[in-house]
């Protein structure tokens, strides 16, 4: 019923960044069938010339005449011959130059930023968190301003900024409503784009997420995927067709309020028995505190679970609880993938057994087996996944 992979966090790709940087023009305006090539290329490349000409309908003329510019600016490469099938003279294989231009992503959270620099590939070349004094929107854009001046600092030539929050915030930067940061109405953007001189886009920090995993992720070759997260909150994404669901309530992490009737715990709104409850890291340390009679740690929970009955009897029930919820998610949206992450991870690994249960005692016993993959990550991925919202923004295109 469930096939699970595990995924721990991805190491620095050091070697992405050159001694001596490349500091190019600003990028040539694509448009047209110069950016499909581009953005072929920048996804699925290394690409043949010929490669491109079937995959995007059109004649080996035309991309050659469309190619040329792009190569002569320095966007793309051309890599070694290779030979072909038959008595065809080698290829030259196409990608997209990764020293050319870097993009930066900040993940700002109630005690620190956490940002990146990533190539137009979003493979990290460097990282950096710095803490947070205060959360005065005004202050934490101008944190913010001096940590991404800090990294273009270092010679990368950054040519956009990705920032990511908790809560709905339009790419603009309004946010309606961020609880952990407590902002509301504020007009972030406004406060922090003035302070940059490159384009700026802000997001949601799960769908940031969602956006990092469909273009360079794990779920890169799906087109109908879900993402859900666990940790101080508990979060979902999900992608159709391609497409990213996203809408009014896309920030507001309507699924923690999905009821689970199990546990009994009433959440802040007043439901009784929703995934807010059972699943989340206060929700857990609050059970544990009852229990045990003492306050520790997400970690300690888990670490005394194989020995403490008390605290195994906490963990299995969530994981139960957590499986009966990858169980609906998979029978109601039907993803060919789903992907569970977050800061509260461990509860998955942990009680994994009793996971498996869950998902068993609420799955349909004729449906195919779940593709689960559960990924270990840090703030360094979720700083990537507001780097991939400003790569998709101003080089890709939603």
């Amino acid at each position: 019923m469930w096939q699970a992979r595990l995924r721990w966090p991805r190491r620095q790709e050091s070697s992405a960044r050159m001694s001596s940087p490349v500091t190019p023009p600003l990028p040539v305006p694509l448009d047209g069938m110069a950016h499909s090539v581009a953005v072929d290329v920048l996804l699925n490349g290394p690409l043949s010339r010929k490669q491109l000409a079937t995959r995007l309908r059109i004649s080996p003329g035309s991309v050659t005449r469309v190619v040329k510019p792009l190569v002569e600016s320095g966007l793309l490469v051309e890599l070694a011959p290779v030979p072909t099938a038959g008595m065809g003279r080698p290829e030259e294989p196409l990608d997209t130059e990764l020293r050319r231009d870097f993009y930066v992503g900040v993940k700002i959270t109630e005690t620190a930023i956490h940002a990146v620099v990533t190539t137009l590939r979003a493979q990290v070349v460097a990282e950096t968190t710095h803490p947070l004094a205060s959360l005065e929107p005004a202050e934490v854009a101008q944190d913010v301003a001096t940590v991404i001046a800090e990294l273009a600092q270092r010679g990368y030539a950054v040519r956009a900024a990705g920032v990511s929050l908790g809560g709905p915030v339009t790419a603009e930067g309004w946010v309606s409503g961020a609880p952990l940061l407590g902002w509301y109405s504020v007009d972030f953007g406004a406060l922090l784009r003035p302070l940059l001189n490159i384009p700026l886009v802000v997001d949601n920090d799960l769908l940031a997420l969602v956006r990092a995993e469909k273009w360079f992720g794990a779920a890169k070759s799906y087109d109908h995927f879900a993402l859900l997260t666990i940790g101080s909150g508990v979060g979902y994404g999900l992608v159709v067709g391609g497409r990213i669901l996203e809408g009014p309530d896309a920030g507001l992490s309507t699924i923690a309020h999905l009821p689970l009737d199990i546990g009994g715990g009433v959440c802040a709104q007043g439901h009784t028995g929703c995934a807010e409850t059972i699943l989340t890291t206060p929700a857990l340390l609050g059970r544990a505190r009852l229990a045990l009679g003492d306050s520790i740690t997400h970690e300690q929970l888990l670490a005394r679970a194989p020995s403490n009955p008390a605290a195994a009897a906490i963990v299995e029930t969530a994981a139960f609880a957590l499986g009966k919820l990858i169980a609906s998610i998979a029978s109601v949206a039907m993803p060919h993938k789903i992907i569970l992450t977050g800061d509260g991870i461990g509860l998955a690994i942990a009680g994994a057994a009793a996971l498996q249960r869950g998902i068993e005692a609420h799955r349909d016993q004729r449906a195919a087996p779940i593709d689960l993959e559960v990924q270990v990550i840090g703030f360094t991925e979720w700083a990537r996944g507001a780097a991939v919202s400003a790569i998709e923004t101003f080089v890709v295109g939603r």
